[in-house]
């Protein structure tokens, strides 16, 4: 049998993983969306430096 308190402190558990994990997945968000657009930088700037190079 739960009394209130013990569900105080199961949702507030529940609460803090799920935000901690949503802080991780955002973060992870965040470091593969930057990787891919200095990806993409390096990929333009490959491409444009090509022709330069070619002549």
């Amino acid at each position: 049998m739960f009394s209130s308190a013990h569900c105080v402190c199961i949702l507030g558990c529940l609460k803090f993983r799920t935000s901690a994990s949503l802080l991780l997945v955002a973060r992870f968000i965040e470091v593969g969306s930057w990787q891919l657009r200095e990806r993409e930088i390096n990929h333009h700037h490959i491409k444009s430096r090509t022709p330069t190079l070619a002549t």
